[in-house]
């Protein structure tokens, strides 16, 4: 990365490690029959979710500390399944996740400790061929 600081450019190394998650959600589960050899499921959930804040790093030397932030959590889904056979199904699910958690960030330059938010979304998408035993 090269940055401009006046009196020329200079590249540094910003670097950081791993995001870690985890949380606990509940909620209601909708399981009904469209059509035949067709099934469907929704569910809404919510809950709580502890999250770490990645250390990061210029030059190799720490920029902020790793912290772990607790936040709400929102789930939602839809899954599809159709039969192809009495052993045989397709199926689609699809998920959408969203949590805010607060974190405490330490300024290394300024000791100042500050709350910081972020926002995290994910869409996980799943298709495949199902077999039953």
């Amino acid at each position: 990365m090269t940055f401009d600081l006046g009196d020329g450019t200079e590249s540094v190394e910003l670097s950081l490690d791993k995001w870690h998650l985890y949380g606990l959600t509940l909620g209601p589960s909708l399981e009904f029959s469209p059509a035949k050899n067709l099934s469907a499921g929704l569910h809404v959930l919510g809950g709580v979710a502890n999250v770490r804040l990645p250390a990061f790093y210029l030059n190799g030397e720490d920029m902020t500390k790793a912290d772990w932030g607790i936040g709400p959590v929102i789930q939602g889904g839809i899954n599809l399944k159709m039969d192809a056979g009495k052993q045989v199904f397709l199926f689609v699910n699809g998920d959408f996740q969203y949590m805010r958690p607060q974190f405490n960030i330490l300024d290394f330059w300024t000791d100042d400790m500050d709350k910081g938010y972020q926002k995290i979304y994910a869409l996980n998408a799943t298709a495949g061929i199902g077999i039953r035993f």
